[in-house]
């Protein structure tokens, strides 16, 4: 079975920690090959642009069967999303409704989903429709209740890109996966736009206080 998100392919298998996840931030202009064999143009941007690397550790063989099924799909579109590793956040309350509470305020510069599991191997995924501080509200109920203390992630979405399948023995193997943003969901003010002094196309004031704490 394979999940989509935004038109990419969801994989909902948590990282293997025996290897931690790395990730680097780019913030250049560059042209790479895009998903359609073009060339995608990425320019000077002020907010970074995610590259995640992570390790999933397939099981059992109708674990296997699903991972396969989610691999040839994303290889095939170019696309996938993930738990953020790394990046998550502990349930303050339990989650039976369509708002959760985190243990601290959530970062708009991740992309606007949530993702849920449990202990059981069951997940989901919820879109954010508004933010206050360390509440989220959610697009719709989740499915299953997530008790207080568990963790949830933010997804993070782009290019997918994965290693060759190394295989411990016949029925358990791991493969390194990379998703690379393509657009930052964060976005930045540079200034305050204020009224022009006179006659002109306006002007922008940044500011040239720095107030150490």
């Amino acid at each position: 079975m394979v999940d989509l998100i935004n038109n990419h392919v969801l994989f909902p298998e948590l990282a293997n920690w025996s290897q931690p996840p790395s990730w680097r931030r780019i913030w250049q202009n560059m042209v790479s090959s895009a998903v359609t064999g073009a060339e995608s143009r990425l320019a000077v941007r002020s907010e970074p642009r995610i590259t995640l690397s992570f390790l999933i550790t397939r099981g059992q063989l109708p674990e296997i069967a699903r991972f396969d099924d989610r691999l040839r799909a994303a290889k095939k579109s170019g696309l996938a999303c993930a738990p953020f590793c790394g990046r998550g956040y502990v349930l303050q309350t339990d989650c039976s409704a369509a708002a959760a509470t985190l243990d601290r305020d959530w970062n708009s510069a991740f992309a606007p989903y949530v993702f849920f599991s449990n202990a059981a191997g069951s997940y989901e995924v919820r879109s954010v429709t508004a933010i206050a501080d360390n509440v989220v509200t959610l697009d719709q109920a989740v499915a299953r209740t997530y008790r207080a203390g568990t963790f949830c992630w933010p997804l993070i979405l782009g290019k997918f890109t994965c290693e060759d399948f190394t295989a411990f023995n016949a029925s358990v193997g791991e493969l390194k996966l990379t998703i690379t943003e393509l657009v930052s969901p964060a976005s930045a003010q540079l200034g305050e736009i204020t009224e022009p002094a006179g006659d002109g196309i306006g002007i922008m004031t940044v500011a040239d206080t720095l107030e150490v704490q």
